[in-house]
């Protein structure tokens, strides 16, 4: 049988993943969440938004909205910043070198009186001699 894991992109810190693997102890809601966002926008580029506080609920737009938000929301300069982030310039496939039409997401976590976390997850199926339906969280 195979099963199913959302695995980090490789270069995502240690501490960026227990964070991430901290708040979702069923991780099925984060790629339920995708899958449901992937057909309603008609694109895989999304980005996935919680917050650290009560990561319960997802914003979820297509990478290029939640860029041009980010850009918005920042004073005068502020595109420098974006600019320098890797979201405003790739999506999660590329990150991870699949093709578009894989699962593959850009997950950010805003943290109360701190920067956000920027991560991307993949889904990554795996042998499982169980009955493995649900996906996993793997750090």
């Amino acid at each position: 049988m195979l099963g199913t894991a959302l695995e980090f992109a490789a270069g995502t810190t240690e501490d960026c993943q227990r964070l991430v693997v901290g708040l979702f102890q069923q991780p099925e809601t984060v790629l339920d969440t995708y899958r449901a966002a992937r057909q309603r926008f008609g694109t895989g580029d999304l980005v996935l938004v919680t917050a650290e506080a009560d990561p319960s609920g997802f914003t979820v737009m297509p990478r290029a909205r939640y860029v041009a938000a980010l850009r918005a929301g920042l004073p005068r300069g502020g595109d420098k910043l974006v600019a320098s982030l890797g979201i405003a310039h790739n999506s999660a496939h590329k990150v991870v070198s699949l093709p578009k039409s894989s699962e593959a997401m850009w997950l950010i976590v805003n943290r109360q009186g701190a920067m956000p976390i920027m991560c991307v997850l993949f889904v990554a199926p795996f042998a499982t001699a169980a009955d493995a339906r649900e996906p996993t969280l793997l750090s």
